[in-house]
């Protein structure tokens, strides 16, 4: 369930939207959760300056709304993108406390995930609707945004995607049920593991693995896991496994 806090900070940067809403933005806020917070609301600007957002995660995985989402928030700036322009008439933007070269903790992302997946499924958005910032901005100058920062584009894609994917199913090979995709850890915190299913957990470590991936090594009686954040569980390879000492 997606908690939304809809009272804490609320903006008056926005107008009226003048048609239905399509798309999401991802973006980056690049400083501070409360320098974020304080531009995203400012209205004490000349208009033409003023920013805003329909909501903002912070790094503890809180969620505000900060203008309604039938309102046309100020977010996109100028902006074109699969044959469309103005991607404030119709898109929802989601800021995000994040900086360039921080990482991004697991709890934040949950968050993101499951705030997409609640605007996807209230109004039918499809996936390639689904941008990052640096995609949409004005195309004439190319360099103009960079955000959401320290996701490449082949990564965001992979995470897109994974949201409309259904996260439980079995795996082949393995007796009992298990949960996988992005979905996977929400449901082992919930169980307290899967020794429920008859995977009695034995240990688990936060990693880098060899591509550089933020990921989560999990060992259960017959296998070794690897939950790479943004994507889902993998079984892990035997080689990288031997190499970080998970061989059972």
């Amino acid at each position: 369930m997606t908690i939304i806090n809809t009272t804490a900070y609320p903006s008056k940067n926005y107008n009226e939207r003048p048609g239905a809403i399509t798309a999401i933005v991802f973006h980056t806020g690049e400083g501070t959760k409360q320098s974020d917070l304080a531009t995203l609301t400012n209205d004490r600007v000349p208009e033409k300056d003023r920013v805003s957002a329909n909501y903002y995660v912070d790094r503890l995985g809180n969620i505000y709304l900060l203008v309604p989402d039938h309102k046309r928030a100020w977010h996109a700036g100028v902006s074109s993108y699969l044959g469309l322009t103005d991607w404030n008439d119709f898109a929802i933007g989601v800021e995000t406390e994040h900086k360039k070269g921080q990482s991004w903790p697991q709890i934040q992302v949950d968050a993101i995930a499951g705030l997409f997946r609640s605007l996807i499924s209230q109004y039918n958005i499809k996936e390639n609707m689904i941008v990052a910032h640096r995609w949409i901005a004005y195309p004439h100058k190319p360099q103009r945004k960079f955000d959401p920062t320290d996701w490449t584009d082949e990564e965001l894609k992979v995470w897109i995607h994974g949201l409309y994917v259904q996260p439980e199913h079995s795996l082949p090979g393995l007796n009992g049920p298990m949960a996988c995709g992005l979905g996977f850890y929400n449901f082992y915190q919930t169980t307290g593991g899967m020794n429920l299913y008859g995977y009695a957990l034995t240990e688990e470590r936060s990693d880098i693995d060899n591509l550089g991936r933020q990921c989560t090594w999990m060992r259960f009686e017959r296998a070794v896991f690897k939950y790479v954040y943004g994507e889902g569980v993998h079984l892990a390879l035997l080689v990288e496994a031997a190499a970080k000492k998970w061989l059972l």
